[in-house]
């Protein structure tokens, strides 16, 4: 009876041991395929914008799409290869024949590619849609400066965009903050104040126009978030280790850079300033009747950086 239980606790280990190995080894997916949705094969459409959709492998952590004209076996022109993290990935094209194929990929294997053919033929730009390219939308930021960009479109002879700073609506154009034709594919838009500023593009030639594009949004934060009031421990006290650091939430706070200091105000090491997303930090080092100074800076999701609060400081017991 002792010796089972001795064999019990052998396999418990070695099992926890298998569990614990196959946690960090990366499953191969060579022998694995990728299963396209849409565009079927041999599918034929009159939308220059199309969407690339498959199936998710299980362990591939990306995929390499890639796209030629007019196949694989003969291609004239390479249009796409790029790395994707998602199962889905839009992209506007010209009339014209096409192979798309996918792979799944890791840190060590492969799929095979699965491989698909497509026809675009040409319409007018009435059933056509503007893909923005950027910035990302809902992009935050303290630079004033962007530049809007979107993709070109077969027999378009210019782009209308339009800027709202308002109300996001597009509805009062003679306030919109642009509104102009673009003969290329970009624009530079300059913040004027704190604000979230609302775009959109469609496309136009003598005869006709596309439908408006997605909307896209960026905001502008040029001001610094507010100065951080320090909590504890009390300026001046005396304070056994572990030691917890507090402060204040700021509302407009992404961040906080903590800075831990020497008494003669220089870094307590290189470690610091350290960034947190919380108001508190476990401090663990000092020697005993050492002082240590601190103070804490609140960072917004614009990246600006506020004052410093108050320098504190406390002796370590």
């Amino acid at each position: 009876m002792k010796l089972s239980s001795h064999f019990l606790v052998l396999a418990l280990f070695l099992a926890g041991i298998v569990t614990s190995c196959s946690e960090f080894i990366e499953r191969s997916i060579e022998d694995k395929k990728v299963f396209l949705n849409a565009p079927a094969d041999s599918a034929e459409s009159g939308k220059y914008l199309q969407s690339f959709w498959w199936e998710p492998v299980d362990d591939a952590l990306s995929y390499r799409l890639q796209i030629v004209s007019p196949s694989f076996n003969q291609a004239q022109q390479l249009i796409l290869d790029s790395v994707i993290k998602d199962n889905k990935f839009s992209f506007t094209l010209e009339p014209g024949e096409y192979q798309w194929r996918v792979r799944g990929e890791n840190g060590s294997s492969q799929t095979f590619y699965t491989t698909r053919t497509f026809f675009i033929y040409e319409t007018d730009l009435s059933k056509q849609q503007v893909q923005l390219k950027g910035p990302p939308n809902g992009v935050i930021t303290n630079q004033r400066n962007f530049i809007t960009s979107w993709y070109s479109m077969y027999s378009a002879a210019g782009y209308l965009l339009q800027v709202d700073s308002t109300a996001g609506n597009f509805t009062d154009e003679p306030s919109l903050f642009v509104n102009t034709i673009v003969a290329n594919t970009e624009y530079a838009v300059t913040a004027t104040s704190d604000k979230t500023y609302s775009w959109r593009v469609k496309a136009k030639n003598d005869t006709s126009e596309s439908k408006w594009s997605a909307v896209y949004r960026f905001t502008f934060d040029g001001t610094a978030p507010g100065k951080v009031v320090l909590g504890s421990p009390a300026n001046g006290s005396g304070v056994s280790k572990p030691v917890t650091l507090q402060w204040n939430v700021l509302a407009d706070a992404k961040k906080y850079l903590l800075y831990i200091l020497k008494s003669d105000s220089t870094a307590y090491n290189s470690s610091y300033p350290l960034t947190l997303t919380t108001n508190s930090y476990s401090f663990n080092g000092g020697e005993t009747n050492e002082k240590i100074l601190w103070k804490v800076k609140a960072v917004d999701a614009a990246g600006n950086i506020g004052a410093d609060s108050e320098v504190r400081n406390f002796t370590v017991q």
